[in-house]
């Protein structure tokens, strides 16, 4: 018998903006860095002590340059399963 529980399908997503000063930098970098994050993660739990977890994340950045429309860039994607059971000699 599968269950599921809503309460246990968190679903999380953030987006951080970073604005820096090019010029007291060494290295050229970006004056500004956006970056979106998703994850979801979805479980079963088959009995008392068996459950089994499905998770997807993701993590975009803007990939356009300065004074230019916003463009996303997909840079990773993550998919894991995991299966939690307790063990009796």
């Amino acid at each position: 018998m599968w269950h599921f529980s809503a309460h246990l399908t968190p679903v999380a997503h953030a987006t951080s903006s970073t604005h820096r000063n090019p010029s007291l930098n060494r290295r050229p970098v970006d004056a500004r860095t956006l970056r979106f994050e998703s994850q979801l993660i979805v479980s079963y739990q088959m009995n008392g002590q068996t459950a089994a977890f499905l998770g997807y994340s993701s993590l975009a950045r803007d990939a356009s340059s300065e004074n230019v429309a916003l463009m996303i860039a997909r840079q990773n994607q993550t998919i894991f399963l995991k299966l939690a059971y307790a063990w009796r000699p």
